[in-house]
C-alpha cells in the first residue's frame, strides 16, 4: 500500500495562518490498465444493467421517503456508490483519513482527476458528505438521484450572481454542521483515471 501523492507524512496537517487549519488526506484509486477505462465504464453499465436499475430505483425511493435522516440517506446513497465500484473493478485506497476534522462541518476539496473521483471520495468517507455540482448533471440518471439524495448544491457555471448565492448557502450549511466536497476545477480532462 502507499500513496505516491503525500511524500510526507508529517505534512498531513498545516496551519495556514488564516484562521484554518488544513487537512490532509490522500486518496489514491486505481483501476485496470490505461486506455481501457471507457471500455471499463460502458461495460459495467451493460454487464449490471439490472443492477443498475436497482440502484436507480433505490435512490428514487430514498428521495421520497422524507422519514430518512441525513446519516441513513447517507448510508443508502454510499452502498450504491460501493457496489458501483465493486462491480467497476476500482479499488480505492486511503490514508489519513484520521487527520480529517473528527466534528462536523468542514469542506473537502479535491483534484477532479477523471471520472471515477465521486465514487472514489463517497466509498472513502463514512460521514454524511454533500457535493456542488454544475446544475446541467443534475438531471442525469443516477448521478442526479445520488446528488438529491445527499442533498447537494447545484451551481449554474455561466451565472456569477447564482454562484455566490449557492456558495452563500454552502458556507451556511457548513457552519451547522454539513460536509461538503467540492471539485474546484469544476470539471476534468479525460486522463485515462491517471493520478
Amino acid at each position: 500500500s502507499g500513496c505516491p501523492c503525500i511524500p510526507d507524512r508529517q505534512s498531513f496537517l498545516t496551519d495556514n495562518h488564516s484562521g484554518y487549519m488544513e487537512y490532509k488526506a490522500c486518496l489514491c484509486y486505481h483501476c485496470t490498465k490505461r486506455g481501457t477505462h471507457l471500455f471499463r465504464f460502458i461495460s459495467t453499465i451493460v454487464l449490471h444493467f439490472i443492477s443498475a436499475l436497482v440502484f436507480i430505483l433505490r435512490l428514487k425511493y430514498a428521495n421520497r421517503n422524507e422519514r430518512l435522516t441525513k446519516q441513513e440517506r447517507w448510508v443508502i446513497a454510499r452502498n450504491v456508490v460501493l457496489k458501483i465500484a465493486k462491480y467497476s473493478r476500482t479499488v480505492v485506497e486511503a490514508e489519513g483519513l484520521e487527520n480529517l476534522p473528527s466534528e462536523q462541518g468542514y469542506m473537502l476539496l479535491p483534484n477532479h482527476q477523471g471520472r471515477f473521483d465521486g465514487i472514489a471520495v463517497t466509498s472513502a468517507h463514512d460521514k454524511p458528505l454533500s457535493f456542488v455540482l454544475d446544475v446541467n448533471r443534475s438531471d442525469i440518471i443516477l448521478e442526479g438521484d445520488f446528488m438529491r439524495l445527499t442533498n447537494a448544491v447545484p451551481i449554474h457555471m455561466d451565472d456569477a450572481r447564482q454562484c455566490l448565492d449557492a456558495f452563500s448557502l454552502i458556507m451556511k450549511r457548513v457552519k451547522s454542521g454539513d460536509n461538503f466536497c467540492i471539485f474546484p476545477e469544476g470539471g476534468y480532462d479525460d486522463n485515462c483515471n491517471n493520478l
